[in-house]
């Protein structure tokens, strides 16, 4: 067998009150590629567990996060106001969600969905997010549809000018990131099986020489590496 059961267990009849189905071998796993499998055999099955927004977008949250500090940690209650801002304007806006319609959303200072009302702290994340919408001073970058593309057989990207702005440079590597690892994930499920290699000089470098030991950019090496080894 592939698989041991989860849940082990010497008895001949389930305890009294479990279902029969828990004594019987399973498997738990984070992965396409194992439901497939079990797709494809007798006596298998899988479940798998979808959701209503795309993946990435929980990926956002780190990013926004570093775009409103930079160096000091946001308040959990912010942490929770970005993530459900995010889903609000995918929701409303879809792929052409921008960080202007974060913004507006959040000069409200109303989360309906977390029963926030008129919280400063919620502005206070509109006013840091300003350089980055249509208004501020890197409106080019954020602002309108992203034209990267990842379909050729070799690409560099040079960034070299961006550190001179420590933000910027730190955000957008941020997101480079995320975009490459996910294109990793998606090309493999358009089809394309062409092995991928990632290199990056100077690593600590490109994400920012303010807070190296900042679990931001730790969360995001560490999801980079973890989608790269995968789906490479």
């Amino acid at each position: 067998m592939f698989c041991r059961p989860w849940i082990m267990s010497s008895y001949n009849h389930p305890p009294s009150g479990w279902p029969a189905a828990a004594l019987r071998p399973g498997l738990v796993r984070i992965g396409a590629r194992i439901g497939a499998l079990a797709r494809d055999r007798r006596g298998m099955s899988a479940v798998e567990f979808g959701l209503a927004a795309p993946v990435f977008l929980a990926m956002l949250t780190p990013v926004i996060a570093k775009m409103a500090s930079l160096s000091a940690p946001l308040e959990e209650v912010q942490y929770k106001a970005i993530n459900a801002g995010i889903l609000r304007v995918w929701r409303a806006y879809g792929k052409d969600m921008t960080i202007t319609a974060l913004r507006d959303l959040f000069k409200t200072g109303t989360l309906e969905d977390l029963e926030i009302h008129n919280d400063i702290r919620i502005k206070d994340l509109a006013i840091m997010l300003e350089p980055y919408t249509r208004d501020g001073q890197y409106a080019r970058f954020f602002e309108g549809p992203a034209n990267f593309d990842f379909s050729n057989d070799f690409m560099v990207i040079e960034n070299e000018e961006l550190k001179r702005a420590p933000d910027l440079h730190a955000v957008v590597n941020m997101i480079l990131l995320y975009q490459i690892t996910q294109d990793m994930y998606l090309s493999r499920e358009r089809g394309d099986h062409r092995k991928k290699l990632l290199m990056i000089d100077e690593l600590m470098q490109q994400l920012g020489e303010i807070g190296a030991d900042d679990p931001v950019k730790a969360r995001v090496v560490e999801e980079a590496a973890r989608r790269a080894r995968k789906y490479a």
